[in-house]
């Protein structure tokens, strides 16, 4: 028999990740660090990882990597999306329909970084 070791936070990770299957709900990885970080915030219960704020909200390095190692071991299984760059015609035919709205859309800010954030 071949034991492998797996820290016990993992266990944590492959409960909220069954929980959240068992409900019906879909967790990107996005939603993953959030719902850790909470519960970590909200029920005062620090599962051991370390977030920094990131572009959609807390980030830990440690956890990502966590989920890439459960996924190595054959505990979790990741599906890629591609994400596609809207480009340019994309983006100008959001700001078109944004037309009558408050407020405008700078499209030089999106040049070429867009796709890094996503």
């Amino acid at each position: 028999m071949i034991k492998i070791s797996v820290d016990k936070k993992y266990f944590y990770i492959m409960g909220i990740l069954k929980i959240a299957k068992d409900l019906g709900v879909s967790v990107g990885a996005t939603r993953l660090q959030k719902v850790v970080f909470l519960v970590k915030e909200e029920l005062n219960f620090n599962i051991g990882y370390k977030f920094i704020p990131y572009y959609f909200g807390p980030f830990s390095k440690e956890l990502q990597d966590g989920v890439y190692k459960l996924k190595n071991l054959g505990y979790v299984e990741i599906k890629e999306e591609i994400v596609e760059d809207l480009g340019d015609s994309g983006l100008r035919a959001i700001q078109g329909s944004f037309a009558n709205c408050n407020f405008s859309v700078d499209l030089d800010l999106f040049n070429g970084g867009i796709i890094e954030y996503i």
